[in-house]
């Protein structure tokens, strides 16, 4: 009887060890599951419809801004050109998408999209989609969904006031980080796309300890 009990106390104390080493030692990390993305149906630059989720979606990198904010769209090309660059460097050309939602649907019709996207484009970049949609369509994802702040100006001339984010949402339509737009670096990206890749490719046991990783909080510091 005491033996017994003497394993068992050993197996709990190896457990116990197991678990402290795993939650500080982290040899697996991941992003936190933040919550799910809002699902939507929104139309392109093209005009064709684009909802979420779908199946085979990408990592996908949602961006937010307006056609008449000169100033943020500036910002969102800088990004997106040195983001795109970066993650093709490091073998995502495939399996990365980028996707910029406007705030200013009532000014920013598929036309001023396509326009925006012209002046963005990168040679050889990753994919980057234009959506845009009713008023009440981007308020449901971007302000309740994605949590995103904006807006509208008092003065129609004027574009809506907003958050300009980053969020990355994994092939399952979740989100899994959120960045300001200024403060999103690509080395940041590339370790935080990599986190991902990783996860998506784990199979059988692996995926288990995956899962211990959330479980620990096993988040990149």
């Amino acid at each position: 009887m005491k033996g017994a009990l003497r394993i068992g106390a050993g197996l709990l104390i190896a457990v116990a060890a197991l678990i402290f080493a795993f939650a500080v030692g982290r040899p697996v990390q991941v992003l936190p599951r933040v919550a799910p993305a809002p699902p939507f149906e929104l139309v392109d630059a093209s005009g064709a419809p684009v909802m979420a989720p779908r199946e085979g979606s990408p990592i996908t990198l949602y961006l937010f801004g307006a056609v008449r904010d000169e100033a943020g769209m500036e910002q969102v090309k800088r990004f997106y050109h040195e983001a795109s660059r970066a993650l093709a460097a490091a073998g995502y050309s495939d399996g990365v998408a980028f996707s910029f939602i406007t705030v200013d649907p009532d000014h920013d019709t598929p036309e001023v999209l396509r326009q925006a996207a012209e002046r963005l484009a990168v040679p050889q970049g990753l994919p980057l989609s234009f959506l845009t949609g009713s008023w009440v369509a981007i308020r449901m994802v971007v302000g309740t969904g994605f949590g995103v702040y904006f807006q509208p100006s008092a003065d129609p001339e004027l574009p809506p006031a907003y958050d300009p984010a980053v969020i990355i949402v994994d092939e399952n339509h979740v989100i899994r980080a959120r960045y300001g737009l200024d403060q999103l670096d690509s080395r940041t990206l590339v370790r935080d796309i990599n986190l991902l890749a990783k996860e998506a490719g784990a199979k059988g046991a692996s995926r288990w300890i995956y899962e211990g990783a959330h479980l620990f909080l096993c988040y990149p510091r």
